[in-house]
C-alpha cells in the first residue's frame, strides 16, 4: 500500500484537529479577555488575574500555538513542544492541587497530537540548545516553582468561593509552571522556536502588566512581581531574537 495517501490524511487531519481546538480555546479566551478589561460590567472584576491568566494559557500559548502550527507543521516543530510543555505543566499543576482528573485531559490531548502529527519521526529532533535561554530559564524556574506551589496549596485547602469552584488557584499554578517549561521549546532549537520564544516571552510580558494593572488581586505579586516577570519577558524574546541573529551569521 501506498504510504503517501495515509500520511497526507494524518496530516489533514492534524490541521483540522489543531484549528479547531485551538479556535474553541481561543474563544474561551476571548470570553475572559472581555472580563478582564471590564466589557462585563465588572460582574468579574475580582477575577482578573485569574481571567488574564486563562487568555494567556488558552489564548496564547495554546490557542495560538496550536493555530499557527496548522500550516506546514512539519516546519514548526516547537509550537508542538510548546503546546505539550504548557499542558504537561497545567497537568502538574492540577495535579498537585488535588485536581488529578483534570489533570490528565491535557495530557490526552497531547497523545493525540503527537499520534496525528504528519512528522512524528521527527518530534524529538532539535538544534543546537540555547544556553544563554537556558540560563534565563533556570534563574525563573525557581521562583516561579514556588508561586506555583503556594497557588496549589491553596486551591488543596478548598472553600466556598468560586475561586476555588473555577479552579483559579490550579491555573494560576499552571501559568507559573507553564512559563519556564514553555520556554524550553524555544531552547532547544527545534523547528519554528523562534515563534515559541516570542509567544513565551508575550506570555511573561502580559502576566507582568496583569500583575501591575490589579496589584491588590487575588494571585497578583503587586507592582515588584509584574515587573519582574515583564522585564523577563522581555529579555526572553530579546535574547532569542541576539540568537537567532547570531546563528544567521555563523
Amino acid at each position: 500500500m501506498d504510504p503517501v495517501p495515509v500520511k497526507t490524511g494524518r496530516r489533514r487531519a492534524f490541521q483540522v484537529v489543531t484549528v479547531v481546538l485551538g479556535g474553541a480555546l481561543g474563544a474561551l479566551a476571548l470570553l475572559s479577555l472581555f472580563a478582564v478589561v471590564g466589557l462585563d460590567e465588572g460582574e468579574r472584576s475580582d477575577h482578573r488575574v485569574h481571567d488574564l491568566a486563562t487568555v494567556i494559557q488558552l489564548g496564547l500559548l495554546l490557542g495560538t500555538g496550536l493555530i499557527v502550527q496548522a500550516h506546514m507543521p512539519e516546519r514548526k516543530i516547537a509550537l508542538l513542544h510548546l503546546v505539550a510543555l504548557t499542558m504537561v505543566a497545567l497537568g502538574i499543576a492540577y495535579a498537585i492541587s488535588g485536581e488529578l482528573p483534570f489533570a490528565l485531559i491535557g495530557l490526552v490531548i497531547v497523545a493525540v497530537l503527537i499520534w496525528l502529527h504528519p512528522a512524528r519521526e521527527r518530534l524529538l529532533s532539535r538544534g543546537r540548545f540555547s544556553i544563554p535561554l537556558g540560563i534565563l530559564i533556570v534563574a525563573t524556574a525557581v521562583p516561579l516553582a514556588v508561586y506555583a506551589l503556594d497557588q496549589a496549596e491553596i486551591q488543596r485547602a478548598g472553600g466556598l468561593g468560586i475561586h476555588w469552584d473555577e479552579f483559579h488557584w490550579a491555573s494560576m499554578a499552571g501559568l507559573a509552571l507553564g512559563l519556564p517549561l514553555g520556554g524550553i521549546a524555544a531552547a532547544t532549537s527545534a523547528a519554528g522556536w523562534r515563534i515559541a520564544a516570542w509567544l513565551v516571552g508575550a506570555a511573561g510580558m502580559a502576566t507582568g502588566l496583569g500583575w501591575l494593572a490589579f496589584p491588590d488581586h487575588p494571585s497578583s505579586l503587586g507592582v515588584s512581581g509584574g515587573i519582574a516577570a515583564l522585564a523577563g519577558g522581555v529579555l526572553f524574546v530579546a535574547v532569542a531574537e541576539w540568537e537567532a541573529r547570531r546563528a544567521a551569521r555563523s
